[in-house]
């Protein structure tokens, strides 16, 4: 079942431990399965699905998440070179952005990769989420671009609802130079790219902190300022 975090959060504060296991298929697989049932659903209910993916978060309370993948997913396994090579004939369209999606996740990531790459300031482990999370934290824009805004009025801006998780689960299936903790780490830094832009609409930088701190942890809510900064950068 897909349970979004806000169904979730019954889970936490219990006092039995919880375990997230994150049952990952490409889409074309679940196509495929759905074909196979007695009880089929239409193909567009399976894709407003995966939009609507929430990566699990250990601050919801879970002692541990794991993903458990469907089939073999070597052969599925996209570089994140392919990523960027694909973005960068995405055009953005729309005002507040400059460049191509592959050309802004690029220079995201040269900016992370300049400040942090070679200082003490992280980790080996987070310095490896950050980057590889800042060049393909826009990979979900491809699967979601429409220019129809939120109230169905069509718009001559492109708008991304919901990329930040086909991001998230896309990632899944992306190379890593770390390990499994580094994919879930990645995922969680994708899932919730947006959460500080969102609460800096209507807050202040000390309080948007905070409130994502609450939602995600001290250590995910430091590299999604890394990476909020460096977004904000590659504008």
């Amino acid at each position: 079942a897909n349970f979004i975090a806000e169904v979730r959060k019954r889970l936490k504060d219990k006092s039995f431990s919880c375990v997230a296991i994150v049952i990952s298929a490409v889409l074309h697989d679940c196509f495929i399965n759905n074909l196979r049932r007695e009880r089929q659903v239409p193909e567009d209910v399976i894709r407003t699905m995966s939009h609507k993916f929430q990566m699990p978060c250990y601050q919801e309370g879970f002692s541990h998440i794991l993903i458990k993948y469907h089939s073999s997913h070597d052969k599925d396994k996209n570089s994140i070179q392919q990523i960027l090579s694909y973005d960068k004939t995405i055009s953005h369209d729309t005002q507040w952005h400059r460049y191509t999606v592959g050309k802004h996740e690029e220079i995201a990531g040269k900016y992370i990769m300049e400040k942090h790459l070679n200082s003490d300031t992280l980790s080996i482990r987070d310095k490896i989420t950050l980057i590889e999370a800042t060049f393909t934290h826009d990979e979900g824009k491809s699967c979601v671009k429409t220019f129809t805004n939120s109230k169905g009025e069509v718009d001559t801006n492109a708008h991304y609802y919901g990329h930040d998780s086909v991001g998230a689960y896309r990632s899944l299936w992306t190379e890593t130079n770390g390990d499994m903790f580094t994919i879930i780490d990645r995922a969680i830094l994708i899932s919730n790219h947006m959460l500080l832009h969102q609460y800096l609409q209507k807050n202040t930088l000390d309080i948007a902190l905070e409130k994502l701190t609450n939602k995600v942890g001290m250590r995910y809510a430091m590299l999604l300022y890394e990476l909020y900064l460096a977004d904000c950068y590659a504008h």
